[in-house]
């Protein structure tokens, strides 16, 4: 995501607030000059029953000082007839800048799938001096019919060659937060049993070159010593919003942090910094240079691939290790994408990658959805016009933030949540163009966004982001074909961050397993938590032998914000990062990557925040 926030303004007495594709209309009795101004975020809606829909209503206060004691006294759905809430909510008071959703279900002959819906809001609030009236319209669309199918539309973008810092430093071009009112709420489904609670998740110091030994656990997963290799600092002044991402690739490692790139010949040891601007000529055709980046290595074709957000677009630059250590990370073939290429799109935010047998994928948020795009390997090795297949977003909506599963090989991932009990699954198969969807029931996990906070010692709320999006996106997925017993399965993997509640005090993560050759069925539901602080941002992935290792940021409480790393089922995970300053704002994602060099090793991209500045480290461990 963008490192900017972007504000909604009222102007008179009628807002019309356009959010890519939807309309939330804020209507107010109280004067267009209060500080306080209540508007509607984008919803969501699900059918959970014959004609039964349950929606999710972001109300956000969209002013400068806080909107007090919320009092709801109108809900309503032409045609419908509301079932819940049975007694209208008051909430608490709203911060400028911060949404509460209002949860509430309707029966009515035409709530359908794919259908449109708008819901009216009323009430009151306090205001310093007394109460204010407001009314708010929600505008949305239940999404498409589950399952469902689609085809894949195709496109072609031309390469080009750069060699050598011979561009002028630009500054980033920011357009404001594509991502900053998300395009999706995640409504509250029936209740389905998550099944026994996991054991509690505890964190321990990781030391370099240090091995750890875990004591095994009651489901008797498999269990041992854990090795660091490596645990290095960057030491390159990032940006709190540092959002990293990298690879190893033969003797280079390359990383990336938001606004920054770095590589290193050495294992870690030391890096070399990078300017994307200096490398790479500016293309006004896809805006410019702005922020999120992805990194990874693919075997196969001996190449880095590089994605780098353009305001307009995206680059897709790719290289080999040789090339990078012998041009000093200046030899390139790249290739832009813009965003109106492929809809009526103004820009693309978010992204995310992964590496198929034969297939590069790029995931990134567009208009009301996720945009999910293929690539040839083979074309992005020679070097040539790449000829690509895309998805239409609109499919998608329920997946706006998604990632992308990793150790894909001839089928691409990526979900989102319908409900709180109902999770939609998506899928591409290498030799299709058609890609499909399906709903998939998982165990009850809290979506209340209020209980989605977690303070460091200096009272920073370190998931305020995660918190005001109310999305609850799957960030961590990976695709398992061996259990570390040696069992073989077919299994993909999906966590995310979910809120305390449900018994569960704090933020935690949440992993649901599901068997892809047994229909998508659920094989198993875990949890990543602890009664006395909070965890979030998973990212997962998996080596040959079935360990599955995760990349993920701790804190609250007494404790700071921290990265950690860790095996599932071990119930340990390693602090990797000495953070003593906390962020309302944190970066929006951490990652994992395998070890092409040794199978058994793990390469994660994490970071904390040290006066000032986000202390973005490198970390390799294996069993």
């Amino acid at each position: 995501m963008r490192g900017s926030r972007r504000k909604l303004g009222l102007a008179g007495v009628l807002v019309v607030v356009v959010l890519s594709g939807l309309v939330g209309q804020a209507l107010s009795a109280e004067k267009a000059s209060a500080a306080a101004k209540l508007v509607a975020g984008v919803p969501g809606a699900s059918i959970v029953a014959p004609r039964t829909l349950s929606t999710a209503l972001p109300l956000r206060n969209d002013g400068d000082v806080a909107a007090g004691k919320v009092a709801v006294l109108s809900i309503s759905l032409a045609g419908a007839k509301l079932v819940a809430p049975s007694k209208l909510p008051v909430l608490a008071g709203i911060k400028p800048g911060s949404s509460t959703t209002i949860f509430a279900t309707f029966k009515g002959p035409a709530l359908r799938a794919g259908k449109p819906y708008v819901v009216r809001v009323g009430g009151t609030y306090a205001t310093a001096t007394g109460q204010a009236k407001f009314f708010v319209r929600f505008s949305g669309a239940v999404p498409p019919a589950a399952p469902g199918k689609a085809v894949a539309k195709t496109s072609a973008i031309l390469s080009h060659r750069t060699e050598g810092k011979r561009f002028p430093h630009q500054k980033p071009r920011f357009t404001g937060e594509v991502n900053d009112n998300p395009q999706w709420a995640v409504p509250v489904g029936p209740f389905r049993s998550p099944g026994p609670r996991s054991k509690t998740t505890g964190p321990k110091p990781a030391k370099s070159q240090k091995r750890h030994t875990n004591s095994s656990d009651r489901f008797g997963t498999k269990q041992g010593t854990i090795a660091f290799q490596a645990n290095d600092a960057l030491g390159l002044g990032t940006s709190t919003i540092a959002e990293p991402s990298g690879a190893v690739g033969g003797k280079v490692l390359f990383v990336t942090a938001n606004w920054l790139a770095a590589y290193s010949t050495n294992g870690g040891a030391s890096f070399t910094s990078l300017d994307p601007t200096t490398i790479f000529p500016q293309n006004t055709s896809v805006g410019g240079y702005c922020c999120d980046q992805i990194v990874q290595y693919v075997p196969s074709i001996d190449r880095f691939i590089w994605m780098m957000q353009q305001s307009t677009g995206d680059r897709i630059a790719a290289a080999s290790p040789a090339a990078i250590m012998s041009s000093h990370g200046t030899a390139w073939t790249y290739w832009d994408i813009q965003a109106s290429q492929l809809g009526p799109f103004t820009g693309f935010d978010y992204p995310d990658m992964s590496v198929g047998t034969n297939s590069l994928y790029l995931s990134t948020d567009a208009g009301p959805g996720l945009m999910v795009m293929r690539f040839p390997l083979a074309q992005i090795k020679a070097g040539t016009t790449v000829n690509f297949f895309y998805t239409d977003p609109s499919n998608s909506t329920v997946a706006y933030f998604g990632h992308l599963a990793q150790n894909a090989r001839d089928e691409i991932f990526w979900a989102g949540h319908v409900n709180n009990s109902t999770m939609r699954v998506f899928s591409w198969q290498e030799s299709t163009a058609t890609y499909f969807w399906r709903d998939v029931g998982i165990g009850t996990w809290p979506n209340n966004e209020t209980n989605m906070t977690s303070t460091t010692p200096d009272r920073q709320d370190w998931v305020t982001k995660l918190r005001d999006d109310n999305i609850f996106f799957i960030t961590g997925i990976t695709r398992v074909f061996q259990t570390p017993q040696g069992r073989a399965v077919n299994q993909i993997w999906f966590s995310w961050t979910a809120a305390g509640g449900n018994g569960f005090p704090h933020p935690q993560v949440q992993i649901v397993v599901l068997d892809r050759s047994n229909n998508f069925a659920r094989v198993s539901q875990m949890s990543i938590w602890n009664p006395d602080y909070s965890f979030g941002y998973p990212a997962l992935t998996v080596n040959a032998t079935g360990d599955v290792a995760m990349s993920l940021e701790y804190g609250g409480g007494a404790r700071w914000e921290d990265h950690v790393v860790g095996f599932w089922g071990d119930y340990v995970v390693y602090i990797t990062t000495s953070t003593n300053q906390g962020t309302d704002r944190f970066g929006d994602y951490v990652t994992i990557r395998p070890n092409p060099n040794d199978g058994s090793r793990f390469d994660a991209f994490g970071y904390g925040i040290r006066n000032g500045t986000g202390d973005v480290h490198y970390v390799q461990f294996s069993r």
